[in-house]
């Protein structure tokens, strides 16, 4: 699928950007082990990964998040976010011994691309450090392909939606759905009920329940997509492992029908699922989810759509068209949401910047300036005198540092 945000009218007409962020299908279809708490974070240090330059000089992967919007996202009301943090982080507890519990320094995923076949399984996060309020999770640069600058091969999710989940369950079950769907919406160009099946042992390894790596079978069996895991079980020397890869009653009781309720009640998607069973004594050897739209769908879904924008085609785009100003990303895609992804705005406000004599000491906030009153050309008049502008661009009150701080902030 393309890597489109939607966007909608508010009661002024102008366009607005909603809460969606992209997030690639290899990490989407990543089996891990990690708790509810640990993909929260990692899915807000997605929505702030970036290309930085580490302690050491060297350039780096990172995601820099403020603790109130991490607290926020993670729908947690303690005002203890360090602890929280630290529960994430540090696997050794005060007793000196290893906490089962993982930790996103030795969470490892396995990133699968289907269209150029290829498997690898590696550690996601390299560091992590939380000091005065602030998060920073520096990454494997081996997976900057996947964090950074693709523009295909990705899901758009509602980070409303996913921020109310409370299973762990209903946020993997859910984004993989959403993948799943929408991917099969785009090659079908068809809406509606969509069946999917899922081998019941991969099932639970890709809903953390079993670590992959710990039977070489098993780690073989679900990385490779032609072979059914569940016929791979008789192979497995340890009968704990392969028992609590069969056992399914309990695992729908206190997982998928409680993961099942969440998803349609705080979603965008409606689903239900049956066992997939064979034998004599009907042994469940894997689940067939049926997925859709909901109709009528929860606030947040539900947005009036115009038409489909490409934010980060565009910001390439108007990147190119002003060329003669180094805008960083981060100022590129504040002008973009500015202008609502209308070129023309963009075009129009660069001229006016452009015709002004002198340097602009500020040009992302006189762009997003321009852009929300419109400025003409004929207002942009300017001594060369840094400090005395003329006209009715803008007055002497005019704060362009504070405007730029407030408009990048949000």
């Amino acid at each position: 699928m393309g890597r489109k945000k939607k966007s909608e009218i508010n009661s002024e007409n102008q366009r607005v950007i909603p809460a969606y962020f992209p997030k690639n299908n290899s990490l989407i279809s990543s089996k891990s082990k990690m708790t509810l708490l640990g993909r929260k974070v990692f899915d807000v240090a997605i929505m702030h990964v970036e290309e930085g330059v580490g302690e050491n000089g060297m350039p780096e992967v990172h995601a820099i998040i403020n603790g109130q919007e991490l607290k926020e996202f993670m729908q947690r009301k303690s005002n203890s976010l360090y602890e929280q943090v630290k529960d994430l982080i540090d696997d050794k507890p005060s007793t000196g011994e290893k906490s089962m519990k993982p930790s996103l320094l030795d969470w490892r995923i396995i990133i699968k691309d289907d269209e150029k076949q290829e498997i690898d399984a590696k550690n996601v996060i390299t560091g992590a450090n939380f000091k005065n309020g602030t998060l920073k999770i520096v990454f494997n640069n081996a997976l900057k392909d996947n964090l950074i600058g693709y523009k295909k091969n990705y899901t758009l999710l509602d980070k409303e939606i996913i921020s109310k989940f409370h299973s762990n369950y209903s946020y993997q079950l859910y984004q993989i759905f959403k993948k799943t769907l929408d991917w099969q919406r785009a090659i079908t160009k068809k809406d509606g009920l969509f069946e999917m099946e899922i081998d019941l042992a991969d099932l639970k390894v890709q809903l953390g329940i079993v670590e992959a790596s710990e039977d070489d079978i098993l780690y073989k069996a679900v990385t490779n997509e032609s072979v059914k895991t569940y016929d791979e079980l008789s192979k497995i020397k340890d009968k704990k492992l392969v028992k609590k890869l069969k056992e399914y009653g309990n695992f729908r009781i206190y997982g998928l029908e409680p993961a099942k309720k969440e998803i349609n009640e705080l979603s965008d998607l409606d689903i239900d699922f049956t066992p997939v069973t064979r034998g004599i004594g009907g042994d469940t050897v894997a689940v067939k989810f049926y997925i859709k739209y909901k109709d009528v769908v929860s606030k947040s879904a539900l947005t009036p759509v115009t038409e489909e924008v490409d934010i980060f085609d565009f910001m390439d785009e108007i990147r190119d068209m002003m060329s003669d100003v180094k805008f960083s990303s981060k100022d590129l895609k504040a002008i973009a949401e500015a202008a609502g992804c209308d070129r023309a705005k963009v075009e129009k406000a660069y001229k006016v910047m452009m015709s002004v004599e002198g340097d602009v000491p500020k040009p992302t906030g006189f762009m997003i300036q321009a852009i929300k009153e419109n400025y003409e050309t004929s207002t942009a008049k300017r001594n060369k005198k840094v400090e005395n502008w003329s006209g009715d661009l803008f007055n002497s009150t005019t704060d362009f540092s504070e405007l730029e701080k407030q408009l990048l902030d949000n």
